[in-house]
Parts: C-alpha cells; structure tokens; sequence
C-alpha cells in the first residue's frame, strides 16, 4: 500500500510541471505586434543608407516606435554593433504604416543587419519579417 501511493505522488509531481509547460506556450505564441513591411540597406562612401516600412498590427496603438538595427558580421551571428532610431510619428496607430529612414557610419565588417522594436517603455515588441537582411 505505501508502493502505491508513492506512485501516485511521483505520477502527479510530473503530469503538474508537463501542464505547467503548455500554458507557457500558450502564451509565447501570441501575435505580432509590428511587421516590417519592407527593408533594405545600401552602403555608399563610408555611410549605410537603411530605408524601412513598418506596421502596427497589433490591437494597440504603439507610442514613440524605437527602431533597433543590429549589424552582423559575415559570420552570420555576431553582432557587430546595434543602433537605435525611431519614426516620426509620435503614436502609430493599429493598421497604420509608417516609413523609417536612418544614415548611420558604415561598419565596415557588417555584410547583412536585422530589425528589432520596442515601444516608449523600453517594451519588447514582437514582430515579424525582422531579416537578417543584406547591405548591399
């Protein structure tokens, strides 16, 4: 009889932590918040030239967009250096688009780059369509 029950709490201690783990994923996989639409980088006399579309397609209007583009090494990981700009537009609405252009100093070993977001707060924003794009 004690055989049993300690099956019975062992079999319980592990079924918790496995319904534990679907709730978690449950709730990483909500939608995006921001798509780049588009985006494309050229390098020209010691300067990259980025031009990018972006949409809110979340619920939410988004305040002060903060745009972060991460430089990657030919490597293909190695993030080289990271700068931060935003949109004009003080609030992006759901469904609206807004352009972003930057002129940042050319790093030099940098062969493609990658977009994050975050809103006002300094809040992760999830997005899609993020690259790693080329600098051509």
């Amino acid at each position: 009889m004690i055989m049993m029950t300690r099956r019975a709490s062992w079999t319980l201690f592990l079924t918790v932590p496995l319904s534990a783990l679907g709730q978690k994923k449950a709730k990483d996989s909500k939608p995006p918040e921001v798509e780049l639409v588009e985006a494309a980088a050229h390098r020209q006399e010691g300067i990259v030239s980025i031009d990018a579309q972006v949409k809110n397609c979340g619920q939410k209007p988004i305040k002060t967009l903060q745009i972060i583009i991460d430089f990657i090494g030919p490597d293909h990981k190695q993030v080289i250096t990271t700068k931060r700009g935003s949109i004009e537009a003080e609030v992006l609405e759901p469904g609206e688009e807004a352009d972003f252009h930057a002129r940042i100093e050319d790093p030099s070993r940098a062969t493609e780059f990658r977009i994050s977001f975050e809103d006002s707060s300094a809040k992760y924003l999830r997005a899609v369509k993020t690259g790693p794009f080329p600098i051509d």
